[in-house]
């Protein structure tokens, strides 16, 4: 009777080629896991739903912003009078892509998926505070009084009517830092040790203090009249 049995060399090339096959599907599920980890926790870090990174389909919204960000930072500092409008909207633009390219809850990656409602829920937040904010303000014992350059006619309360144009377009703005700001948090505590990311925060904060110093300087200095 003939022996059918495979030859030695055969039979060990066979395990070897098949250890081979299921060693690769390990290393796959291996870093599978390790991506949906990552992705659980930056998810709970942002607060939001993590989005596919992989989604990098042209969006002519995206490169419109990467044009935009550099003027909208630049012209309200050197021309004031004039574009002062733009730091509404400053942030956005150079923010917003960086967040749709990481991944985070984005309004470009909505506009991109065809769904607007959180953008008009958020310019509807902001006209709904901006209108209470001065409601209150206008019967408050000490209170802001503005002008508007060159558009400071036709006062709702205390506020130029254009000049509540400038709310709704400040809640997109601060969705969008909130977001970034997450975004820059998940990623120290990921690349630092405990220790070395709580100096990072430390710092941060005492950043943010001195900006947040500065800028109440620079209200007091040049836009605010005591009476």
């Amino acid at each position: 009777m003939k022996d059918r049995s495979w030859p030695s060399e055969k039979r060990n090339g066979a395990i070897s080629a098949e250890q081979r096959i299921k060693g690769s599907k390990t290393h796959q599920v291996k870093e599978f896991r390790l991506r949906e980890e990552g992705k659980k926790k930056l998810r709970r870090r942002t607060g939001g739903t993590l989005l596919d990174r992989t989604d990098r389909v042209p969006f002519s919204p995206i490169k419109m912003a990467h044009f935009l960000a550099g003027p909208d930072m630049v012209l309200p500092l050197v021309w004031p009078e004039y574009f002062f409008p733009l730091v509404w909207v400053a942030f956005i633009v150079l923010l917003e892509p960086v967040n749709h390219r990481a991944g985070v809850p984005s309004l470009l990656r909505e506009w991109q998926k065809g769904s607007l409602r959180k953008f008009y829920l958020l310019l509807m937040a902001g006209g709904i505070c901006g209108f209470l904010w001065e409601l209150w303000n206008c019967r408050a014992g000490a209170k802001w009084i503005y002008t508007v350059p060159h558009l400071g006619f036709l006062k709702v309360f205390e506020m130029p009517l254009l000049g509540f144009l400038g709310f709704p377009p400040f809640a997109v703005e601060c969705y969008t830092i909130t977001a970034g700001f997450f975004v820059l948090i998940s990623k120290i505590s990921d690349k630092y040790p405990a220790r070395q990311a709580l100096g990072i925060y430390s710092a941060m904060a005492l950043l943010i203090l001195f900006f947040d110093l500065l800028v109440f300087a620079g209200i007091d200095r040049f836009t605010v009249i005591s009476f």
